[in-house]
């Protein structure tokens, strides 16, 4: 690959999927728990973060007018792959749902909830704003 492709397949796969997604996640998990010390940690993170879920998009925005109609179609295929593994992960996580526990001390997001949020995250933090940039992307099975 030109060292501009190279560049653009990890910025999707890492920045413009994982990043993009796991910011909207982490700040669920934070606003779900109860916590005070997990729940500072958390909040942490989220602000420590915040800019890895934007800097992918702001490099394609630079990137895309040096890119052909066959690099946006090959970066489609990187993001459909990066989405392929999370929803497999999910497939996983929804096997074994972990039990919302009475007093449960750090107060974790239940599986279902994180579930839908994620679900959510990923048309919304993921695939729109690839799609927007004309990346053409399936967004892989459904779970």
């Amino acid at each position: 690959l030109r060292p501009i492709m190279r560049a653009a397949e990890l910025v999707v796969r890492f920045f413009c999927v994982g990043e993009a997604l796991s910011i909207p996640l982490l700040r669920g998990t934070w606003h779900a728990s109860t916590h005070a010390l997990p729940r500072a940690i958390l909040g942490r993170i989220v602000r420590d973060e915040a800019a890895h879920g934007t800097f992918g998009y702001t490099f394609l925005d630079w990137a895309l007018p040096q890119l052909t109609r066959a690099d946006r179609l090959y970066l489609g295929k990187t993001a459909d792959a990066a989405i392929g593994g999370i929803r497999r992960q999910w497939r996983e996580l929804e096997k074994k749902p972990a039990p919302q526990l009475p007093g449960d001390g750090l107060g974790w997001m239940r599986t279902d909830a994180y579930l839908a949020l994620a679900t959510q995250s990923l048309q919304k933090q993921v695939i729109v704003p690839l799609r927007a940039r004309g990346i053409p992307i399936d967004g892989g099975p459904q779970t």
